[in-house]
């Protein structure tokens, strides 16, 4: 039977707790709020981009809701993730939907004891919001990426908590171009476009191969990319980033877009960008 770590309170405290979950609706808010960035600057056509952001401290679920949902194992175990809450969109969602109805959108992922399983489960089970289509939700596609890197944070208790897949149309339309398809050719050109990327970013972003969507092998790859970076991009896909919230992980984000956006608009009218003195920056 699935245990999780509060079983041992009395269904009096389990029913306290629900009512104490508040810190949960200011956690929805803000990946609402990021949704509709994300819509509003082009970078999630149809169902693109995917956000995760791990919930344990703000959330307790009562084993009386838990028990309605079944248990999903993993193919491979993650320790790290033993009775964690994870809350993630589903798969298929669309930003601008969510937006509009995150119950309708994303879900719960309450991990077991041994962190080898999972339940699913719904966000009108917890929050404020109502679930008017009564379908089955799934995690993204992009799963093992999230699940690679939330684990990550755990093992090695970093502050990370949120991450975020998204489609930034000028940092695709860079991978297009072969000069830049390396980190080191990336982070020059960022550096060398915008100060602000020096300051938010010190460390400069990753860069990933193109891979199969959706696979272990680019999850493998991106939180290789990770361990060192806050940001990565995925070659002519769009890009992974990660960071304490999803406020602080779409500003990362929207930094390097801008260092992009700025090389693309000088090279639009004619002129090659003269570019920072990165000695300048040091």
């Amino acid at each position: 039977m699935f245990i999780h770590s509060f079983i041992s309170l009395s269904m009096k405290e389990q029913k306290n707790n629900n009512k104490e979950n508040k810190p949960i609706e200011k956690i929805i808010s803000s990946v609402k709020k990021i949704a509709g960035y994300l819509c509003s600057r082009g970078w999630a056509e149809k169902n693109a981009g995917n956000i995760s952001v791990n919930v344990s401290e703000q959330l307790v679920i009562s084993l009386d809701i838990l028990i309605d949902f079944p248990e999903i194992k993993l193919p491979k175990p993650l320790p790290e993730l033993h009775n964690e809450l994870i809350l993630i969109t589903s798969s298929g969602s669309r930003m601008r939907d969510l937006l509009k109805n995150p119950a309708e959108n994303s879900i719960i992922l309450s991990f077991n004891e041994k962190g080898d399983g999972y339940r699913q489960v719904s966000l009108d089970r917890i929050s404020k919001y109502k679930i008017k289509n009564k379908k089955q939700l799934f995690p993204t596609s992009e799963l093992s990426t999230h699940l690679l890197l939330h684990q990550w944070f755990e093992k090695n208790k970093m502050k990370e908590k949120a991450v975020l897949h998204t489609h930034p149309t000028e940092l695709i339309a860079l991978t297009h171009i072969p000069e830049y398809k390396t980190t080191a050719k990336i982070n020059r050109l960022i550096f060398s476009m915008h100060p602000e990327t020096k300051l938010l970013l010190p460390e400069g972003i990753g860069f990933v191969k193109f891979t199969k969507p959706g696979t272990d092998e680019i999850g493998l790859k991106t939180l290789s990319a990770l361990k060192k970076y806050k940001t990565a991009v995925w070659e002519k896909h769009g890009c992974f980033a990660v960071g304490e919230d999803i406020d602080e992980v779409f500003d990362y984000v929207d930094i390097v877009v801008k260092a992009v956006k700025i090389f693309f608009l000088c090279r639009s009218i004619g002129c090659k960008p003269e570019g920072i003195n990165l000695k300048e920056l040091n």
